[in-house]
């Protein structure tokens, strides 16, 4: 399965291959994919393949996950694409080669609302969380 991740503004999307039909996703070096971001949850959400579709599920994370702008209810399966923007504290998932420029471009847009540039009823990030 392709991956490509963002982390923090500024810093190139790496992609990289991972083996097998399930990807785990956290801070904790355990998972398949390590996300260095305090925001992040130890054990965030897991991704796997079932057929010819992905699926993704919260693992009961602090901060929960976004799939383009919408969260994931906590337990809930959902079915992402090659190239949705999965958002993790302020990093960006999508599944694919994906394209950097898109996943920048989501990363201003949750820098805005953390900002205040945004009006938004949703609370994405909380550092009292943490």
């Amino acid at each position: 399965m392709k991956l490509c991740l963002v982390m923090n503004k500024g810093k190139d999307a790496l992609s990289f291959d991972v083996e097998g039909d399930a990807i785990s996703v956290g801070r904790s070096g355990a998972n398949d994919v390590q996300i260095h971001d305090k925001h992040v949850s130890r054990n965030h959400l897991v991704v796997w393949k079932k057929g010819n579709k992905y699926l993704l599920k919260d693992l009961g994370s602090g901060n929960g996950t976004f799939v383009n702008g919408h969260q994931v209810p906590y337990g809930a399966t959902i079915e992402v694409k090659e190239g949705d923007a999965i958002v993790i504290g302020v990093s960006v998932v999508c599944l694919g080669e994906g394209s950097s420029g898109k996943m920048f471009a989501v990363l201003d847009s949750i820098a805005s609302c953390k900002q205040g540039g945004i009006d938004t009823s949703t609370v994405l990030f909380d550092d009292a969380m943490s």
